[in-house]
This record gives C-alpha cells, structure tokens and sequence, in this order.
C-alpha cells in the first residue's frame, strides 16, 4: 500500500511540462491516473450560472435567458473562470439598472465596457447565442451603438455620483451623532471623576 499520494492540479502548461521533460520521467512513471476538465458545453452554461447563484443565497432575480447564457458560453469560450468574471459583471451592470432579466443585449454591452470586444464581436455573440437556442434575433435585442448609448452612460454615472453624495450626507450624519453620543458620555464621567 502507497504511504503517500499526492493529488496535482494545474493549467494545461503543467501538463504539457510534465510530459515534456525528460527528467520527470520517474514522476510520469508514478502517475496511476490523469483527467483533463475540458470547457463547458453551451448547454452546461444555465445550469451551471443557476447552481453558483443559488449558493449565494439567489431566488430567481434576476433571471438570465437562454440566449444570455449562450452569449456568455461564447464569450468565455465556457472556461468556468471566465464565465464567473463575466457573469459578475454582468449581475453588476443588471444591479445598476435595476434589471429583472439578463438578456443578450445586457451581456453584450457589458462586453463593449469591458473593451476585449468589437460591437460587431458583441453583436457576433448576440446572434450566434440566439441562433444556438433556434430563434432569430430581432433588431431590438442587437446592441445598437451611437451617441444615446454615450448618453446612457453619462445620465448612469450622474446617478451613481448622486447615490455616492447621498451615502457621504448619511455617513457625516451619523458620525456627527457618534461623535455627540461619545461627548454625552463622557461628560458625567468627566464631572463625577472632577
């Protein structure tokens, strides 16, 4: 019986490293089994998103389509990693608009801000999402970019700035009662102690 075992995991490289050295070649000998998680499939990209928000304590909102699902698999090329970042960001910008359904056009802006992307690259996974899922896109789900989308942009920061100014207004409040709350206290304890 083995007295040790030792469980490695790596990036394709280490593999790739390990059987291309030749002074590993006892270590390769030792190895009783290897396993290789490849990507995702499109088809594993829902269940997967739902399963990860459900641990997180989600109860259904928002919720993402099918399509949005399929946009973000192609993104990611269904790496789990990249999925994770790019649905984050995706559940933020949905957050900031106060979205109910993650759909394509959402994902595919949050690809525009992320700047990897082309809008025509976006628009690609837009309609390849929906094409996967045996609908069509229509023209309203395909991001359109011009000057109203600058101007979306602008009037959310505006919002976001506003909301920053509200938290700073209540904060200085409440350390302003603080502040008072400690001062009362410490006068008695200052008289009784004189």
């Amino acid at each position: 019986q083995a007295l040790l075992q030792i469980f490695l995991l790596g990036q394709p490289e280490f593999r790739d490293r390990l059987n291309a050295s030749p002074s590993l070649e006892q270590m390769r000998q030792r190895v009783i089994a290897t396993h290789h998680l490849d990507p995702m499939t499109p088809d594993e990209t829902l269940p997967y998103l739902e399963h990860r928000l459900k641990l997180a304590g989600w109860l259904g909102n928002p919720k993402f389509t099918t399509e949005a699902a399929g946009a973000l698999h192609t993104a990611s090329g269904g790496v789990p990693r990249k999925l994770n970042t790019l649905a984050t960001r995706t559940l933020l910008m949905g957050a900031v608009e106060s979205t109910e359904i993650i759909d394509p056009d959402l994902v595919a802006r949050v690809l525009k801000d992320l700047g990897n992307e082309t809008p025509a690259k976006a628009a690609a996974y837009v309609e390849k999402a929906s094409k996967a899922s045996d609908t069509t896109p229509d023209k309203a789900s395909m991001p359109v970019i011009d000057d109203s989308r600058l101007l979306d942009h602008e009037a959310r920061i505006a919002m976001l700035e506003a909301q920053i100014q509200e938290q700073e207004a209540a904060l200085r409040r409440v350390l302003t009662l603080l502040v008072d709350w400690v001062e009362r206290d410490e006068t008695p304890a200052r008289a009784s102690a004189a």
